[in-house]
Parts: C-alpha cells; structure tokens; sequence
C-alpha cells in the first residue's frame, strides 16, 4: 500500500504557517508542551506533560499536510483503530488518547527513554567495578529522570547508529522484536 504524498508546502498559504509556532498555541486539554523533539512529512512529534505530571509524547498530524481530506480522514481512523489495540502486546507503542481539533488531530503516546540518559548509564556502568555500584535502572528510569530536566533526545534507532554500527546481536534482537510487532497486527 502505498502512503499519501504529503501536500505541497506554500508559504504564502495561511494555513501553511510555521507548525512549532502553531502548535505552541493549540490547546489540546491535559497536556502542555514542552517543546518539539521529532517530526516528518504530516506532523510533529511534542513532549508533553499531563495533568498529573506524567511526561508523554504528542504527535500533532496537520490537515494542511495533505492533499485532500480523504487520506488525513484515513490517518485518523487507522489511529482510532490502532490505539484499541497498541497496548494489547509489549511490542506495540501504547497510545493513550487520540483528539482532534480544527485544522489537525493528535495522539498521546508513551516517550521513548532518554538516549543521553541511557548512554550515560551505560558509560558509568563500564566503569564501575564491583556490582554493587552499578544503578538498578529499570527500563524507563531515564524517562522517569526527565520530570526535573527539559533536556531530552528520544532514544532512536538513527541516535544508536550515530554512535556507530550495531553489533550483529542487536540487530537481530531489533529484527525479533520488529517481526513479532509485525505479527501480532496482522494476528
């Protein structure tokens, strides 16, 4: 199947603004922005913090980055269907909620851990000798350490090749767990 092509972008088109000052001025009821850590061709991708604190991903997919209504219709049901079902198995990224409003609809999502976070317990841990010094970081720690730091890179497949290649264990490991995702949409 193949993917909408996203709309052209005309500056000169009002809806076609910048989408970060856009966004900073949507309210999207129970989160707040915090700032902008991903986007692609229909939308982009915000940490948020909820009502109660909690911090989130939101991705904000735009109306204006398609060419017509039907494939952004088509996106947000295929969200719809999809959030029923995201946190029926580990493998699939839990969605939360799914809103929309004029111009554009929206997802909360689990965040993914911090990278910079991570790599630094990983680099402590190679240092430290005995077990006892080594932090009992449960997947998810370094998420949980970003309730006092703006600072956050997710932690991507593109952030773990920047530090060069993957040793073939983990790409297999990757391939598993992409695969049995892969299975459990189709189950």
């Amino acid at each position: 199947m193949n993917a909408p092509k996203p709309a052209q972008h005309d500056p000169a088109s009002p809806s076609a603004g910048n989408h970060t000052a856009n966004a900073q001025t949507l309210a999207i009821p129970d989160y707040a922005l915090i700032c902008r850590i991903g986007g692609g061709a229909y939308g982009e991708v915000w940490l948020a913090r909820s009502a109660t604190g909690v911090l989130r991903a939101l991705k904000i997919v735009w109306r204006h980055t398609f060419e017509d209504d039907r494939p952004f219709q088509r996106e947000f049901e295929g969200i719809q269907r999809f959030e029923r079902i995201s946190r029926e198995h580990p493998s699939q990224l839990a969605l939360y909620h799914v809103g929309r409003g004029e111009g554009y609809f929206y997802y909360v999502m689990e965040l993914a851990d911090d990278a910079k976070a991570e790599r630094g317990i990983r680099q402590a841990e190679q240092t430290l000798t005995r077990p006892s010094d080594i932090p009992s970081h449960p997947k998810g720690e370094s998420v949980r350490a970003l309730q006092s730091s703006p600072d956050y890179t997710p932690h991507t497949l593109r952030a773990d090749l920047e530090q060069g290649r993957l040793p073939a264990a983990r790409v297999l490991e990757l391939g598993l767990a992409v695969t049995e995702a892969l299975a459990h949409l189709h189950g």
